[in-house]
């Protein structure tokens, strides 16, 4: 499973998570992993916060930041990544943005399904931040493992 995690000051990515992997290219000129945390910050509910929006105003609101936080995100992939990583960014962003768009979308049955349930995944939702916060640390120590003892290592 991909998700964009966050805890304070940095945010897991799906980049980050195809970092973890073997195939790791060299850093290009003017790409730093910060920048896509900083992006990807509030792509995913439950990542940034340990709530939902609520009801359809707070959601519109959201959803504006939420498709910034994707395009930046894709932005950075294209930018900075290549091969696999890349492949593998760009399939879980249009994942993301598809899922986004659709609960986005006022006239999308979706969309009212997500109003109808939100108060309960919000009553969930601090659990649900704990292990996405527990999880980025997981796998930042991952990240610093060396390279074929990455996978193994994110595994807890």
């Amino acid at each position: 499973m991909f998700c964009v995690l966050s805890r304070s000051p940095r945010v897991l990515s799906a980049v980050d998570w195809g970092l973890l992997g073997p195939v790791r290219a060299a850093p290009k000129a003017g790409c730093d992993v910060l920048q896509v945390d900083g992006c990807a910050a509030d792509v995913f509910l439950f990542a940034a916060k340990d709530s939902a929006p609520k009801d359809a105003a707070e959601l519109e609101s959201y959803c504006k930041v939420q498709k910034a936080s994707e395009e930046c995100s894709r932005n950075y992939v294209k930018k900075c990544t290549e091969s696999v990583v890349q492949g593998i960014a760009t399939i879980f962003l249009d994942d993301i943005k598809d899922e986004i768009d659709t609960r986005c979308d006022p006239t999308q049955d979706y969309h009212k399904e997500y109003l109808k349930h939100v108060g309960c995944m919000n009553s969930v939702g601090p659990g649900i931040h704990k292990c996405m916060r527990d999880l980025v640390v997981a796998l930042d120590i991952a990240a610093q493992l060396p390279v074929k003892q990455r996978i193994g290592g994110a595994c807890w």
